[in-house]
């Protein structure tokens, strides 16, 4: 209507946009508010795109719902109006004008079905009839029972609620269905062994079979009378059977001996008894006889096929021994004592990098079987030792091996074993000087790591840098080249490939100063000299070029190595970032902008009127 819109021509466009979004059946747009739409077509209507409650908005053509034939869905911010379901037809009780009639009928939680223009008109509190199953019936008011009233079987109940002992139940037929009792105990709804239902409590399990308790759902141990509707918990055996968990409805054959149980209630074995390694390792169902004998000790495990769930006889953690095998639970026996590790643990083949038991020789009968000696080259430890005597020390004892000054390190102050120390030209940090042979990382400055020294050099204390192993002739020696900020002729005088500039070894590599996939974010490709008095560092960039810091302040000069960056030309270049390298051309009339940067235009102007 002669005024550009706030919004574009494709939202505009009804075969794009007409179900969703207010704009596509908007006839004018006002010049007063900034083109927002100010008038709708026939049929719609101007309103807010978030109503009221969500604030102010954008305006927007709603559609004006016919109340005989049409609703809108739940959601206020909807555009489009639905057509009014049929009878019959699922519905949400809390949205009943989504129903042709105007009324949902249901009468169990928030769900039923469309009820007919007649049920609606006697105002039907029963619930109406699915389209789904009762098809000459659907969407008129029900005449079955519902839940809680009387019915001789479940046809006579609405809804498919099962009828039991004369009352239609709360629950569907399918739930009290034995022969859909599930195989598995983590499905099963606790209505398979109803029996009755109770016409007081709206159809709620009134009664269970025989070996079967009424109780609610969820049997806590702290409230006697429990919460959740009524469900039929099977009786456990207590000799044969018992249950997973407090809110189980089904009982679980007890544990049959040797079996792991451990992880399940106490009296979840045959016998009663889980018999628990006294080292607080896995336990295993006892006998009846181990049970009755009131084992302490544990029980043999179900592999002990010949003496499976008895009261061990062999040694537990700390006893004596002859052999493992004489050791309950397959502990390693060491100098006499059944340990509080195992064999594999203790075995080198198996375990040897990283438990600390495998060199170990004898185990303490007073510590629990705890190590107690170790072999020659170990030191006797806690397994989570202090940091240089900070904290405290933490787990077993274990055999951590004694580390060569000469020839070996720690990688680690927890690990078990030690690592041979680094031949020199070996790459090494500075914070970790005795990984190398020689004691010495000899570091560049620049970087903070480096590359081992070769004896003379840790004896001569180099302070230069050492040479790296592509050095062949030279890995390790004191390096004789030029460091950053001293003379070179070539970038073959200077140290660790650092790059030579108008005669000095520059802070940088030469790959930075060279290669084109550097230009861009280095800031080194356009350097033309290195300054001996900072180390190095750019002092020199070719014509069209400025040296200033890598990183500069928004507002004055910033941290970072000095590098070129490039000197724009305001006329047809800007800088993307206040901290980029490289200038880029400005963009030409049409591109894509951001008002905030005008300058990225060639015309110096970004024309934009809807945000940025």
């Amino acid at each position: 209507d002669g005024t550009c819109c706030s919004f574009s021509t494709f939202i505009a466009n009804p075969p794009y946009y007409n179900s969703n979004n207010g704009y596509s059946n908007c006839t004018a747009c006002n010049v007063l508010n900034g083109g927002q739409c100010g008038m709708c077509a026939a049929g719609y209507t101007l309103e807010p795109l978030y109503p009221s409650r969500y604030g102010s908005s954008d305006l927007v053509c709603r559609q004006v719902c016919d109340p005989a034939f049409e609703f809108r869905s739940r959601s206020s911010l909807a555009i489009s109006c639905t057509t009014k379901l049929t009878r019959g037809t699922h519905c949400d009780v809390y949205e009943p004008d989504a129903c042709a009639s105007g009324l949902c009928g249901g009468v169990d939680g928030g769900s039923g079905y469309c009820c007919s223009n007649a049920a609606s008109a006697s105002n039907c509190t029963r619930g109406c009839e699915p389209s789904s199953y009762m098809t000459s019936l659907a969407g008129t008011c029900t005449t079955r029972s519902i839940s809680g009233e009387t019915c001789q079987t479940s046809s006579d109940c609405f809804d498919n609620r099962a009828c039991l002992d004369g009352t239609c139940c709360s629950f569907s037929t399918p739930d009290a269905n034995p022969c859909s009792q599930p195989s598995n105990y983590y499905s099963d709804t606790g209505h398979s062994n109803c029996t009755a239902c109770d016409a007081l409590r709206g159809g709620q399990c009134g009664m269970c079979a025989a070996g079967y308790t009424l109780e609610s759902r969820y049997s806590w141990s702290t409230c006697e009378a429990g919460t959740g509707d009524k469900v039929c918990r099977q009786v456990c055996d207590s000799v044969t059977e018992f249950r997973r968990s407090l809110f189980d409805t089904f009982c679980t054959k007890k544990l049959t001996i040797g079996t792991v149980c451990n992880m399940y209630p106490s009296d979840a074995c045959a016998s009663g008894l889980c018999g628990i390694d006294g080292g607080g390792n896995s336990g295993y169902c006892c006998s009846d006889a181990a049970a009755a004998a009131k084992c302490s000790k544990g029980c043999e495990p179900s592999y002990m096929t010949a003496v499976a769930g008895m009261c061990t006889n062999r040694s537990i953690s700390g006893e004596i021994c002859q052999s493992s095998n004489d050791c309950f639970n397959n502990r390693a026996c060491l100098n006499g004592t059944c340990c509080s590790f195992s064999t594999d643990d203790a075995s080198p083949a198996l375990h040897h990098y990283h438990k600390g038991y495998s060199d170990c020789t004898a185990c303490n009968t007073l510590e629990g079987g705890q190590c107690s000696m170790c072999a020659a080259g170990y030191t006797l430890e806690h397994q989570y030792p202090s940091y240089h005597g900070i904290g405290q020390e933490l787990g077993n004892m274990v055999c951590r091996q004694v580390c060569d000054s000469v020839t070996e390190f720690r990688r680690s102050f927890t690990d078990i074993f030690c690592t041979k120390r680094l031949s020199p030209g070996t790459y090494c940090d500075a914070n970790q000087p005795d990984i190398c042979a020689s004691g010495l990382c000899g570091i560049d400055g620049n970087t903070g790591s480096g590359f081992c020294c070769g004896n003379a050099a840790a004896t001569a204390n180099c302070s230069r840098g050492c040479e790296p192993l592509l050095m062949t002739l030279v890995a390790g020696m004191c390096t004789q080249r030029s460091i950053s900020g001293e003379i070179c002729q070539t970038s073959n005088d200077c140290f660790n490939g650092r790059a030579c500039l108008n005669g000095t070894c520059c802070s940088f590599s030469t790959d930075d100063a060279n290669s084109l996939y550097y230009s861009i974010s280095t800031g080194y490709s356009n350097c033309t000299a290195c300054d001996k008095l900072s180390g190095g560092q750019c002092s020199m960039c070719v014509a069209g070029y400025k040296l200033e810091p890598q990183y500069p302040s928004y507002y004055g000069i910033g941290p970072g190595n000095m590098v070129c960056r490039q000197v724009c030309d305001p006329a047809i270049e800007f800088r993307r970032s206040w901290n980029d390298i490289s200038c880029t051309k400005k963009l030409l009339p049409g591109a894509y902008c951001d008002v905030i940067t005008p300058d990225t235009c060639a015309s110096g102007l970004c024309g934009g009127v809807d945000g940025g």
